[in-house]
């Protein structure tokens, strides 16, 4: 997010219309236009930029340089905008001598409300060293969110960043997705034995300006003979989705597949996926049941886990004396003795092969082909996937979507090659879920919003995590305990630190509130770092303070006994609610920086009620009030 870095204040920027001859939607694109001062028509720009006369590709272009580390200007104007809406953008760039932490010059495209408030952003990496030759840096945006009216593009290098670069024909287009997107079907692996199917089409109507009510849709079931064997007519069309339950108990054992037909007057769509009926349910030793929990070994499991550097061995044994109870190993052991040693600790772990993709950044020297990745994971299942630590493979980590069709074959071989256990993705993109959909069976999202933007991020990511899946998939979050100057060096640094107390508590409680079956906060090796600006000791005992308080309720978390509703009219207090052992517990989360006093309306009655941690409750005929702390969480025990 650029706005809180800027020495630049842009609030005086001309909006610009929608209306060009070529689709660009930035206004004097080849800076050839200027005004009275001089400066390039359209632009608002910081004092190291400069228009540079036919230096371009084919005319002028944009010149940039800096000296100074502690000076961060940019070159940026506005572009109306509406809700739904999805941008192409970028620029082509040239750098000399562009050196610091970050990735230096490169474009960014961000969300604004009609108070100026920042919602949000897409930032492509950069080119820093030497780039002589233009480069183009590109990106594909997420749907711009409600309540946002104003695109922001801007030309800059990262924070930190000196040296030189040149900007050339930057542009942003409106981009047209197709009307149909992936379908997804609620049972595990699309593997049922019940007489209904659930599914959901994600479609893109708000983006194609297209209303529900002038669409139609018909979904199909073919069996492997290529017989239509079910049609249906579409209902319930949304803007973004349409969800069915289509009666199979007619259909005998086999595999199946569901189509999905949508039409309007000007655009047609399709999209398939296949499904297994199965005479008898076998999903094997670690999958996702249909509340969304994690069954291994035949008993519910909530992974309470760590990023990890590595499975070393002093580390095992200080998690596993902790309350956490399973870690992602980025170097994950490569024997079965390493294997070992996380089950002698206690713990399970989630193996990575999140790199094995020939060509991306952190990919194995010894993978150079498709062939290559394939023979690296299979040695790796063969290996490991009888072993009872592991619970689920970690395969992709933030990768792009322009990579779906491999990232969509990645989780079908691992699904061939081990059915015994789930595969999890992490992305920050989480604006885009449903655009992954069939490359996971278990998705999670990674907000890091400390200090820039605030605790309560966790919970916006998290709704918008669970409901881009169509609430079909269990989520597993990635909550920040690190501090950001653990990555950021120099200038880029200042005003870092890492979560409070308080904040780790609220972030963890927020994600599980909307939804999160799972929490595997990023990241415990940081915690061990000089920047992350407080000892390992201090920083560990507050890691697991927090942990404990989930540890706790685990049980109670797990429970799929039906459950009251609540009701809170305050903002951004958050709830969800169980059923255990005869009693109702109610999480109520604050997540306001400032106390607040909030009444709780519970859809049962109750005699008793008493606080499993946070504020005592004061009981009334069918609510009860809480006087919350700033950040603070409160799990409340119902006894009817």
């Amino acid at each position: 997010m650029l706005k809180h870095h800027s020495a630049l204040t842009i609030f005086f920027l001309v909006c610009i219309s929608f209306l060009y001859a070529d689709d660009n939607l930035i206004a004097n694109h080849d800076f050839s236009q200027f005004e009275g001062n001089g400066k390039p028509a359209g632009w608002v720009m910081g004092s190291n930029f400069s228009v540079l006369i036919n230096g371009g590709e084919n005319g002028n272009c944009l010149a940039f340089e800096n000296k100074s580390p502690e000076t961060y200007h940019l070159c940026v104007q506005n572009i109306n905008c509406r809700p739904g809406d999805i941008f192409v953008f970028g620029t082509y760039v040239k750098t000399e001598n562009m050196t610091g932490e970050d990735s230096g010059a490169t474009v960014c495209l961000e969300w604004y409300d009609k108070d100026g408030k920042f919602r949000g952003g897409d930032y492509p990496s950069g080119k820093k060293g030497n780039t002589p030759n233009w480069t183009l840096i590109h990106m594909r945006s997420g749907q711009v969110p409600e309540g946002v009216n104003t695109a922001r593009f801007a030309l800059y290098a990262r924070k930190g960043m000196v040296g030189k670069a040149w900007f050339d024909r930057p542009y942003c287009r409106l981009f047209q997705p197709e009307l149909v997107g992936p379908i997804s079907v609620a049972p595990y692996r699309g593997i049922t034995d019940g007489k209904e199917l659930e599914i959901t089409v994600a479609l893109n109507l708000r983006p194609l300006r297209i209303e529900p009510k002038d669409v139609s849709g018909q979904f199909e079931i073919v069996d492997a003979a290529g017989k239509t064997v079910l049609t249906q007519k579409a209902e319930g069309i949304e803007l973004t989705q349409c969800t069915a339950k289509l009666d199979i108990a007619p259909l005998l054992a086999g595999k199946y597949t569901v189509k999905a037909n949508f039409e309007c007057k000007s655009k047609k769509g399709s999209a398939q996926r296949t499904f297994t009926k199965a005479a008898k349910l076998d999903y094997g030793r670690c999958y996702i049941d249909e509340y969304k929990r994690l069954i291994a070994d035949g008993q519910p499991f909530f992974p309470l886990g760590l990023y990890v550097s590595n499975a070393a061995e002093a580390d095992l044994k200080v998690i596993g004396a902790s309350p956490f109870n399973c870690i992602m190993a980025y170097g994950p052991p490569g024997n079965i003795e390493g294997m070992d040693k996380i089950s002698e600790n206690g713990l399970k772990i989630i193996y990575s092969i999140k790199d094995a993709y020939p060509g991306t950044k952190w990919c194995p020297k010894s993978i150079n082909t498709d062939e290559d990745a394939v023979n690296f994971i299979e040695k790796r299942v063969k290996d490991f996937a009888k072993h009872p630590a592991l619970i689920a493979w970690y395969i992709n980590d933030e990768l792009p979507l322009s990579m779906i069709d491999k990232l969509v074959a990645r989780r079908d071989l691992m699904e061939k090659l081990d059915p015994d256990h789930p595969t999890w993705v992490v992305l920050y993109q989480y604006t885009q879920i449903s655009e992954y959909l069939n490359s996971f069976d278990i998705i999670g999202t990674d907000p890091y919003p400390i200090p820039g933007k605030g605790a309560y991020e966790a919970a916006r990511w998290t709704r918008m995590t669970r409901d881009g899946a169509f609430k079909h998939y269990a989520v597993w979050q990635v909550p920040q305990i690190f501090n950001w100057a653990c990555y950021r060096k120099g200038p880029a640094a200042i005003g870092c630190r890492k979560p409070t107390l308080a904040e780790i508590k609220c972030m963890f409680w927020l994600c599980i509130a909307n939804g999160a079956n799972g929490l595997i906060p990023y990241s415990y090796y940081d915690l061990k770092k000089p920047a992350n600006g407080v000892p390992f000791e201090e920083a560990w005992a507050e890691v697991c303070e927090a942990g404990e308080m989930v540890k706790k309720q685990i049980p109670v978390l797990l429970s799929v006994e039906p459950a009251p509703t609540v009701s809170v009219n305050a903002e951004k207090i958050d709830t969800r609610t169980w059923h255990y052992n005869g009693a109702d517990y109610v999480l109520v989360v604050n997540g306001n920086d400032k106390p607040v006093e909030v009444e709780v309306t519970v859809g049962a009655t109750a005699t008793k009620a008493t606080a499993e941690f946070g504020p005592a409750p004061t009981l009334k005929s069918n609510s009860f009030t809480l006087k919350l702390a700033g950040f603070e969480p409160a799990f409340v025990k119902l006894v009817p």
